[in-house]
């Protein structure tokens, strides 16, 4: 178990850095990447909380039903903490779809507030893209 836990932390903590090496290949928008991997990082804690609950859910059901102990389903204490992972799964899940949620009522309300200046930004980044281009194609005399 500790160590799904450890490749479950590893694994979701890598993902930002694989995306910002990657990204350049994929996408030629690096402001809507950028915005994107803030709200995932943002949720990032919680995401990696409800997969470590559901891997100790569902190891639990699998190890102990299946394949260790079969005999434990006679046990009294057996459909009690089935429920009680079962019910942080689920609360987890709703605190995860929350932060998710409020990730994208946050990007809409920004945008819906500031839409002049991100237009005004947009133009003058443009503006700054085609100085850098062509300050690359003019050539120093020497």
């Amino acid at each position: 178990m500790a160590c799904i836990i450890l490749l479950t932390n590893w694994g979701i903590d890598i993902i930002p850095a694989v995306v910002v090496q990657l990204g350049p290949w994929f996408s030629s928008k690096l402001e809507t990447m950028k915005s994107q991997m803030l709200a995932f990082v943002s949720t990032k804690k919680y995401l990696k909380w409800l997969i470590i609950s559901c891997w100790a859910l569902g190891s639990f059901v699998y190890f102990c039903i299946v394949v260790v102990f079969p005999k434990i389903r006679e046990q009294t204490w057996h459909p009690t903490l089935v429920n009680i992972l079962g019910a942080l799964v689920a609360g987890l899940a709703l605190i995860f779809v929350e932060k998710v949620l409020l990730q994208i009522i946050s990007k809409i309300f920004h945008q819906t507030a500031y839409e002049n200046r991100i237009k005004e930004n947009k133009y003058e980044l443009t503006v700054l893209d085609q100085l850098g281009t062509s300050f690359k194609n003019v050539k120093k005399p020497v």
